[in-house]
């Protein structure tokens, strides 16, 4: 390399069957609803897309706060400390029954967009995440059958 190039090393796209097959159905679903695909490190159809049928659910890695206002509950309880004398973390009686008070709300609901998946199969409930594009340090949980993706171009048709 000579001094004025410059190497940019990128991950690979990954190859296995289930990202293979999500960005198959994030082109079909481009093609069948005339969504923009926007390319990048995953690709030009590597980031999913929102759309919805009665076989699936798909949505792109959500880049947002919590909106069920799990978060603004233990924000405002935290808002209430008197903060010039209590700068978080401090071990005081009241900073940890703070502590204790958040460690019992849990997680965001369900529904909030926090923690839906990008992916999600209705027959089986299986769900599919990922971070930022398809296949990379994507989670399965649940059954996803092999033949996913003709029941997922099967709902699109008349889209």
């Amino acid at each position: 390399m000579s001094g004025n190039e410059v190497l940019v090393i990128l991950p690979p796209i990954s190859d296995d069957d289930v990202s293979t097959s999500l960005r198959a159905l994030t082109r079909a679903i481009a093609n069948a609803t005339r969504q923009v695909l926007w390319g990048g490190l995953g690709g030009d159809d590597g980031y999913g897309l929102a759309h919805e049928t009665d076989v699936f659910v798909m949505r792109p890695f959500y880049w947002g706060d919590c909106d069920c206002g799990h978060m603004d509950r233990i924000n405002n309880r935290w808002y209430d400390l008197d903060l010039d004398n209590h700068p978080g973390g401090c071990d005081c009686e009241q900073c940890a029954a703070y502590s204790e008070w958040v460690n019992k709300q849990g997680r965001c609901l369900p529904t909030c967009s926090t923690e839906l998946p990008n992916f999600l199969y209705k027959p089986t409930g299986a769900r599919v995440e990922w971070y930022k594009w398809i296949g990379r340090d994507m989670e399965i949980k649940g059954d996803l059958p092999a033949d996913f993706l003709t029941h997922c171009l099967q709902s699109l048709e008349g889209a």
